[in-house]
């Protein structure tokens, strides 16, 4: 079964339509959100969708069903062609996506008949060698009008799609997070919560009572060139009240 994420999800939303010979391609929505984060740095990751819809104007088409991660120019056979955004400043680990539809499947394509229309999702699954922020866009797709026998027997045409590409977000490397510790120093007037974490990276200390709720504790910090933070808290310390402290990263 294919399944379609709903459209309420989607953050984005323009009106872009490209078209070439009897395919005409236009966009609906794209998204982006971050799963795990700083605290939760063994999922961190970033999940990008892009949602169009296709009509084969003046005869079928045919759309190879193959994915190719690629930052270069099209290649024969190279279905839908993406890469992580130009306008990204971070570099993935590991990148993976999915195209759902309804549309009728082949072996090797999707077919859809003259004056159809189908929509297509495509999903993108990015995990960040570096933190920094992170979007893709969609390069190409590849397709046909004339009924395939094999993937690449044919003439391909390349349909560029500039425009198509989900939100920006911001990712923090697993490594960088993994790193993150802080210690406590306790007197009876202050408090000093002292944090270790990457250089020149920015961190915010948070407290709880329950380890539930978090409140921050500005100002942000900014780790030294030996990755060092610290924050003074005055305060009278109470032996009767619990209390805990962490720190996250923050753009």
């Amino acid at each position: 079964m294919k399944i379609l994420i709903p459209l309420a999800l989607f953050l984005t939303a323009t009106t872009t339509v490209f078209s070439q010979g009897t395919l005409q391609v236009e966009f609906i929505a794209s998204s982006a959100i971050v799963i795990g984060g700083p605290n939760i740095p063994q999922i961190n990751r970033g999940i990008f969708g892009i949602r169009f819809r296709i009509t084969a104007v003046g005869g079928d088409i045919y759309l190879l069903r193959g994915l190719t991660y690629s930052s270069h120019n099209p290649e024969l056979g190279s279905g839908f062609n993406w890469h992580v955004s130009d306008n990204s400043i971070g570099s993935p680990s590991d990148v993976s996506a999915t195209v759902d539809s309804l549309a009728e499947i082949t072996p090797a394509y999707y077919r859809i008949l003259e004056g159809d229309t189908e929509t297509f999702q495509f999903t993108a699954y990015v995990d960040p060698g570096v933190t920094g922020f992170y979007g893709v866009s969609l390069n190409y797709l590849d397709w046909t009008t004339l009924a395939p026998s094999e993937p690449q027997s044919l003439p391909q045409n390349f349909l560029a799609l500039q425009d198509f590409k989900s939100d920006i977000v911001f990712l923090q490397a697993k490594s960088e997070a993994i790193r993150q510790k802080i210690t406590l120093q306790v007197s009876p007037n202050s408090l000093l919560v002292m944090g270790t974490g990457s250089p020149g990276r920015s961190y915010l200390i948070q407290s709880s009572s329950d380890l539930i709720e978090w409140e921050p504790l500005p100002p942000t910090l900014m780790a030294d060139s030996n990755g060092n933070f610290g924050l003074v808290i005055a305060t009278q310390v109470s032996q009767t009240k619990q209390s805990f402290y962490r720190s996250v990263s923050v753009p």
